[in-house]
């Protein structure tokens, strides 16, 4: 089987994503990464809900790596189409992104727990 892993996470700091593209390389799946690491912390992201003024700054950078992925994504469906691809860790908006580039391919979300969980968890949000 060949599985895409894709998105902004960031295997470095979230090893999760790492462990599963492990895990699935040795039970003898293929699996190519296409990643353009986002470079803001857990902690990062849950601070923009207390300083909207930084959201422009956010979607300029995922503007640009967004349109990174969408032109490796499809240079990767053109060589070879996958059977699969696995968005990683706090991929909430990259697995909208994945959906475009891989029409028709099976879509698995590595959803560790909900944003706004992170969210309440961290102070940043009373109630849900």
């Amino acid at each position: 089987m060949r599985i895409i892993a894709f998105g902004t996470y960031q295997s470095d700091s979230h090893p999760r994503v790492r462990v599963l593209v492990d895990g699935l390389r040795s039970a003898g799946h293929t699996v190519v990464e296409v990643n353009e690491p986002l470079g803001l912390s857990t902690a990062d992201r849950v601070a923009l809900l207390n300083r909207p003024w930084t959201v422009p700054v956010f979607l300029w950078r995922i503007i640009r790596l967004w349109s990174r992925l969408w032109r490796r994504g499809r240079a990767e469906v053109r060589t070879e189409p996958a059977d699969a691809v696995l968005v990683g860790y706090l991929g909430h908006f990259d697995v909208h992104l994945a959906r475009v580039v891989f029409p028709g391919t099976p879509i698995i979300l590595d959803h560790l727990i909900f944003a706004a969980g992170t969210a309440l968890d961290r102070g940043k949000k009373k109630g849900l």
